[in-house]
């Protein structure tokens, strides 16, 4: 008499899984591979094995990263940089929404975008072309 269960080798076809853990398979998203220890210990509950078949992963490939500067982004996106904000037709999520079709990004660098001249330190330096008259003056 043994006290021991032999459990089946787990087979290279996720479909001919048994029904409790049939839904765990294939995984299709990347966000699934956190919980992949979670599914090895279900799997290792009625099977054996030393290594997941690569069937049992059906994974998009991932994504290029954003380049450093707007001339090497593909042509679908190019046509929105360099991009002044103040007056753009798109705003900076409809931006990230079309750059997250191709790329993976944290945040899109300054240099896609049109940037602001700085006031000068000294409200003397600052340059008009309007003279202002004030019809009020000091009569005292």
């Amino acid at each position: 008499m043994t006290y021991f269960i032999t459990l089946p080798d787990l087979l290279a076809n996720p479909d001919n899984l048994l029904p409790e853990i049939k839904d765990l398979f294939p995984i299709t998203s990347r966000k699934q591979l956190k919980f992949l220890s979670f599914y090895r210990n279900k799997l290792t509950d009625h099977y054996n094995f030393e290594r997941l078949p690569s069937s049992f992963f059906q994974l998009l490939p991932l994504k290029e990263h954003l380049p450093t500067t707007y001339h090497e982004l593909n042509s679908k996106v190019r046509f929105l940089f360099l991009q002044d904000l103040s007056n753009s037709e798109y705003s900076i999520q409809e931006i990230c929404m079309m750059l997250q079709e191709f790329y993976i990004f944290k945040t899109i660098p300054n240099d896609f975008f049109k940037q602001k001249l700085w006031l000068p330190k000294d409200p003397s330096q600052i340059k008009l072309n309007t003279m202002f008259m004030y019809p009020i003056t000091d009569d005292l």
